[in-house]
Protein backbone atom coordinates (compact mmCIF):
# COMPACT_ATOMS: atom_id res chain seq x y z
CA UNK A 1 0.00 0.00 0.00
CA UNK A 2 1.24 3.48 -0.79
CA UNK A 3 2.47 5.76 1.95
CA UNK A 4 1.89 9.44 1.50
CA UNK A 5 4.04 12.24 2.89
CA UNK A 6 2.80 13.58 6.18
CA UNK A 7 5.07 16.55 6.82
CA UNK A 8 5.81 19.59 4.71
CA UNK A 9 9.46 18.60 4.06
CA UNK A 10 8.28 15.18 2.86
CA UNK A 11 5.78 16.80 0.49
CA UNK A 12 8.47 19.10 -0.88
CA UNK A 13 10.84 16.15 -1.39
CA UNK A 14 8.14 14.27 -3.28
CA UNK A 15 7.37 17.30 -5.45
CA UNK A 16 11.05 17.75 -6.25
CA UNK A 17 11.36 14.06 -7.16
CA UNK A 18 8.40 14.40 -9.54
CA UNK A 19 9.90 17.50 -11.17
CA UNK A 20 13.27 15.76 -11.54
CA UNK A 21 11.61 12.71 -13.05
CA UNK A 22 9.66 14.77 -15.58
CA UNK A 23 12.75 16.74 -16.57
CA UNK A 24 14.96 13.66 -16.82
CA UNK A 25 12.46 11.64 -18.85
CA UNK A 26 11.21 14.26 -21.32
CA UNK A 27 10.98 11.64 -24.08
CA UNK A 28 8.73 9.47 -21.92
CA UNK A 29 6.62 12.44 -20.77
CA UNK A 30 6.63 14.83 -23.76
CA UNK A 31 3.56 16.74 -22.56
CA UNK A 32 3.36 16.61 -18.76
CA UNK A 33 0.41 18.32 -17.05
CA UNK A 34 2.79 20.99 -15.71
CA UNK A 35 6.15 22.13 -16.98
CA UNK A 36 9.06 21.16 -14.74
CA UNK A 37 10.54 24.66 -14.85
CA UNK A 38 7.26 26.23 -13.78
CA UNK A 39 6.82 23.76 -10.95
CA UNK A 40 10.09 24.86 -9.36
CA UNK A 41 9.09 28.53 -9.20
Amino acid sequence: MATFPRTEPEVLRLAQAIVNGLATNATVYPAPPARAKRATQ
